[in-house]
């Protein structure tokens, strides 16, 4: 059925007019800078944390990473070594020693980073000396890397721990600026 009104065939025209057409409305010009109903930029306040202290903190938490993953490739060397010694093919019990020792520090270093790097950036006074202490660690890990493998394993262990002794650095030079310790200062007033 269809309605009385429309007819097979007569062409659509669109709605009936409803009035007259007005133009939407427009913003208002921009002010000139010199009017502007905003006050300029802020200087940064006192207590906002330096970038020092976050960059210390964000290279430690990534060395912590390195850290870790060093462990357990450590871990699995030593009980590779074990393995093989227990067989009888292999008389290292010192090497079996010197890894699992050695992935243990590792993880107390990365523990150390990480839990000084959320200490500072929390603006907590013991997290510098927790975060340096674990950078001073990895730096002494380092070191005793490049002297002791050197002879072996020349390529590899000296670029890790040119990596690891770089990153170890950046971590203490950072958390110990001056505009750190005056950040700290202020904070525990």
């Amino acid at each position: 059925m269809s309605s009385p009104r429309a007819t097979q065939g007569e062409p659509y025209f669109g709605p009936p007019p409803t009035g007259v057409h007005r133009a939407p409305p427009q913003a208002p010009p921009p002010l000139p800078y010199e009017t502007a109903p905003y006050a300029p930029y802020p200087t940064q306040p006192a207590h906002d944390r330096p970038s020092t202290a976050l960059a210390a903190a964000v290279i430690g938490w990534v060395l912590a990473a390195l850290l870790f993953i060093s462990a357990a490739l450590l871990f699995f060397g030593a009980t590779f070594l074990h393995d093989i010694e227990s067989s009888g093919g292999y008389d290292g019990g010192r090497d079996v020693a010197e890894l699992f020792i050695d992935g243990v520090l590792d993880i107390v270093a990365a523990g150390l980073l990480v839990s000084g790097g959320v200490a500072l950036t929390s603006r907590n006074r013991h997290g510098r000396p927790l975060l340096v202490g674990g950078a001073l660690l990895v730096l002494v890990l380092s070191l005793y890397w490049l002297v002791r493998w050197s002879g072996r394993l020349a390529g590899a262990t000296t670029g890790y721990a040119v990596i690891f002794g770089a990153g170890a650095l950046l971590v203490a030079a950072f958390s110990l600026t001056p505009g750190v310790t005056s950040w700290l200062a202020a904070g525990s007033g």
